[in-house]
């Protein structure tokens, strides 16, 4: 029996270590509200409300690296300070453990920055392009689902919503949810119960 615990506590430390080198930074949402808006001039504002939690963190906990309080502390002012490279950010506060609970809003014109990342290059969560014909792709990103799977596995999972609100022309989407509004928009809705849903994928065309 205690072979076993250590083998699970070996592997899952390995699964940490990974998910840490797989993307600098690497963090994963939970609990979370995220809100797109993206007109078809390519006026854009994401919003993010709910739960962040740091990888790196986490392989710290789980390696036992942090000895004492003072570590602990250390560790997570470190992780709070990456976060706030961000300029989007209101609210970054500890929860517990490797968990943040953040407030993040963000605007941008698509027309004269064709790109954007949420978090940051370091750690992608979200991306927006716009390509060369005005079609602006928008997706989430995730390491590979073998690592998440076992992720979840290991107690770590995520529940969060998606919305999208656009009067930019669709040309393809995924979402559970599509509904139009008084002032001639479209609200779609993905709703994430798992660190593994593979959705929230949807291309633009701006200007019509």
């Amino acid at each position: 029996m205690k072979d076993s615990r250590m083998n699970k506590q070996f592997a899952f430390t390995s699964l940490l270590i990974f998910l840490s080198l797989f993307i600098t930074g690497c963090y994963m949402p939970r609990d979370f509200d995220a809100f797109l808006q993206i007109d078809k001039y390519g006026r854009m504002q994401f919003d993010y409300d709910g739960r962040l939690m740091s990888v790196n963190l986490l392989k710290k906990i789980g390696n036992k690296e942090l000895e004492n309080q003072a570590d602990y502390e250390a560790a997570v002012d470190a992780q709070i300070r990456d976060l706030r490279r961000s300029s989007g950010f209101s609210l970054i506060q500890h929860h517990r453990d490797a968990d943040f609970l953040v407030k993040y809003s963000y605007q941008q014109n698509l027309i004269t920055n064709p790109n954007y990342i949420f978090i940051t290059r370091a750690s992608r969560l979200f991306k927006i392009v716009r390509n060369n014909k005005d079609q602006v792709s928008i997706s989430s990103i995730r390491p590979n689902k073998k690592y998440l799977q076992e992720l979840q596995d290991n107690g770590f999972t995520t529940t969060g919503t998606i919305r999208v609100k656009t009067n930019a022309k669709i040309l393809s989407q995924d979402a559970d949810s599509v509904e139009q509004t008084d002032d001639q928009a479209t609200i779609l809705t993905w709703n994430i119960d798992s660190l593994i849903d593979d959705k929230a994928k949807i291309i633009l065309q701006l200007g019509e």
